[in-house]
């Protein structure tokens, strides 16, 4: 369960990181908000975030930071699609967007780290390799199909490729948005479902660690 779990969130986030990046070039094409201001903020939430991660990973647990992680970047990317022609929207969504996809890249990592100390409780073996292995071959995928989906989204709303930047419809940049995040804003959804039912949380799962710990211990450090 707690692998099947990981799974959808790593999936997710490589599509959204994939989307993020291919987006975030039309997005700049159509709208008028300024790119040093848009990146500043996106940076400043980034640092800022990766700060608060750090700070609140101890107390609150991955599974409580990883749920938070995702229902606010839910809720940005929401808010991109329907009001992200706005510069001042759009400026604050760019800060806690960097503040979320930081925590991502922080926070994942560890939480394979969990499942791979979970799989030697059980059956006693370290097993990295072949989790980074199936984990590989599921998020492959995810970049091919951000890109397709982009593309297609954008179409949809009558997108026109021909056309130089900043000439689009109304409907075809209000399409950009929703082309750009309201997948990503389903996928995270998606993540805070699945997040509740993640088990390696809680005192039992603290013991079962702290006995890997010592385990692991170099017998001159007792």
């Amino acid at each position: 369960k707690a692998f099947i779990v990981f799974e959808i969130l790593s999936f997710s986030l490589v599509f959204i990181q994939t989307i993020l990046l291919q987006g975030i070039v039309y997005y700049f094409d159509e709208f008028p908000t300024p790119m040093y201001f848009a990146y500043g903020s996106l940076g400043l939430g980034a640092v800022l975030g990766i700060i608060l991660w750090i700070k609140k990973f101890n107390t609150w647990g991955i599974k409580k930071c990883l749920s938070l992680m995702s229902i606010v970047f839910a809720v940005v990317g929401g808010i991109i699609c329907v009001l992200g022609q706005y510069m001042p929207v759009a400026i604050v969504a760019f800060f806690f967007a960097g503040a979320c996809f930081a925590g991502s890249m922080y926070l994942v990592p560890i939480m394979m780290g969990d499942i791979n100390d979970y799989d030697e409780h059980l059956t006693g073996m370290r097993r990295e390799g072949m989790y980074a292995g199936v984990n590989s071959l599921i998020t492959k995928p995810a970049i091919s199909l951000a890109n397709s989906a982009f593309i297609m989204i954008a179409k949809w709303f009558g997108y026109d490729t021909t056309l130089k930047a900043g000439m689009q419809s109304a409907m075809a940049k209000q399409g950009v948005l929703v082309a750009w995040m309201a997948i990503p804003a389903l996928l995270l959804v998606m993540c805070f479902i699945g997040l509740r039912f993640y088990p390696l949380a809680g005192e039992k799962w603290n013991a079962i660690k702290k006995e890997i710990e010592e385990k692991h211990k170099p017998a001159d450090a007792e």
